[in-house]
């Protein structure tokens, strides 16, 4: 193993939140290439910050010790890694594959075993956070895969992070982040739909979102970055709707294979549904609250 300043790592996906974690790598002093399947500004300044921009997957692989990939859904990561000049044509003995996506823990699995054929290993490694702790180097990694690749890696999610934990073999990072996101988009509904409630039935908006940051239910981070946006009905982009979405999709997948009931998780995602087919998918996350802002101002007043 190389020393921290001297690794060679590869980022591929460099959009709202692996721009900021690619850029973070190389500020750390680590020796990066990178590439985005679509053209996009922040690559070109990359590219001015030291990073070498490589012209398909498989160069970033060659080039790589370590390659992170961060890209939004299933396809888009099968395409990258088995596509025409993909990651697997670059990848060799003794390399490591990082997949922060938010994908199904059985992509997660495949990618270990065709990492394996190669000699090369696989980590999935999700994250807790969104833009802001992706540019503050404040992010939260969930990693499944063999614990000794963890160990390689760890410095590189501590240039990027604040915290990464090891919960086992490839898959089990991915359904931790799926769970976790099925309680974030449960309480991004519930949010929404109290505080039209309170509205309808006469209370301030104002004052009703006080009481829920100062409550001990609504006293965390989470609930603090997202009153604002209800404040103002107005949901500029950190985490979209259209990703919770899906990542709802996968996480009720995941209970049913579990055998697990998940009802909560399934009025979440009707309700994140609905508000994506009113073309909304592009917004915040919390633009959920749409659904509700009408029926609370037209009614109970």
């Amino acid at each position: 193993m190389k020393g921290v300043l001297e690794m060679e790592v590869g980022f591929i996906g460099l959009g709202r939140m692996g721009a900021p974690m690619a850029a973070n790598l190389l500020r750390e002093g680590h020796r990066l290439t990178v590439y985005n399947r679509s053209p996009r500004p922040q690559v070109e300044e990359l590219r001015r910050g030291g990073a070498a921009v490589a012209d398909s997957p498989q160069a970033v692989a060659e080039a790589s010790r370590v390659v992170f990939t961060m890209l939004s859904d299933n396809r888009a990561v099968e395409e990258t890694v088995w596509g025409k000049r993909g990651l697997l044509e670059g990848l060799s003995a003794g390399k490591i594959l990082v997949d922060s996506s938010t994908v199904a823990p059985s992509l997660a699995q495949r990618l270990a075993a065709a990492c394996a054929a190669k000699g090369a290993q696989a980590l999935d490694a999700p994250v807790a956070g969104s833009v802001p702790p992706a540019r503050e180097g404040t992010l939260v990694f969930m990693v499944g895969g063999e614990e000794a690749a963890f160990r390689e890696v760890e410095p590189l999610f501590g240039a990027m992070g604040k915290h990464a934990v090891h919960l086992g073999p490839s898959g089990r990072g991915l359904a931790a982040k799926l769970a976790l996101n099925a309680f974030l988009g449960v309480t991004t509904a519930a949010l929404a739909e109290a505080a039209a409630q309170a509205e309808g039935a006469g209370v301030s908006r104002d004052a009703f979102l006080e009481l829920v940051g100062r409550s001990a239910v609504g006293a965390s981070p989470y609930v603090a970055l997202k009153l604002p946006l209800l404040r103002r009905r107005e949901y500029p982009v950190a985490f979209s709707l259209d990703h919770i979405y899906k990542d709802l999709g996968l996480a009720l997948e995941q209970a049913h294979a579990a055998t697990v009931s998940a009802p909560a998780t399934a009025a979440a995602w009707a309700a994140f549904a609905q508000a994506r087919a009113r073309g909304w998918g592009g917004q915040d996350l919390m633009a959920v609250a749409r659904l509700w802002e009408g029926e609370a101002t037209d009614g109970g007043r």
